[in-house]
């Protein structure tokens, strides 16, 4: 298995104590660096039709900022709120992509997600026990990430953003 999947792996087995990342400026050019300082992941199932099984992964990362290369007031919480908002949903995205690409390419539930199933509905895993390798690579799996922004490090202010005296 390639990185940005072990990776997705690694969060949904909540095996991340640290790492680091970086999104794209919202409104200009630049990116704004984070530093992951905690992170927890739970799983829960439900029950589509036909009893079908449906996952969704909740992610809650603390970072903290330690990068800021575009102009921004990060004395401002919408500002906050909104970087909050922006590197959730590229874990969303990142995740979904890498659990499809291991439930396709490899097949293999290395993310235990049956045996969510199997504490939460074990009848229905009786039904699924014998072909959940099969039925894994289809199988809806949706991720939620909360992102709590506990420090801005030693950015006051960005160099780019003016000063008035």
């Amino acid at each position: 298995m390639t990185e940005p999947p072990s990776k997705a792996v690694n969060y949904i087995l909540n095996k991340v104590d640290s790492t680091e990342g970086f999104i794209e400026c919202p409104e200009d050019h630049g990116i704004v660096g984070f530093k992951v300082t905690d992170s927890k992941s739970s799983i829960e199932v439900a029950l589509g039709p036909d009893e079908e099984p449906q996952f969704t992964v909740n992610l809650r990362i603390e970072a903290n900022l330690n990068a800021v290369q575009c102009s921004m007031d990060l004395t401002q919480p919408s500002i906050v709120d909104e970087l909050q908002q922006e590197i959730g949903e590229k874990y969303n995205k990142n995740l979904e992509k890498h659990i499809k690409t291991v439930q396709k390419k490899y097949g293999s539930d290395v993310f235990a997600f049956g045996e969510a199933l199997h504490r939460r509905y074990p009848k229905v895993w009786k039904k699924y026990r014998e072909n959940w390798h099969d039925k894994f690579k289809n199988v809806s799996i949706e991720v939620n990430t909360k992102i709590d922004i506990r420090r801005i490090g030693s950015i006051v202010q960005p160099l780019n953003e003016e000063v008035s005296e």
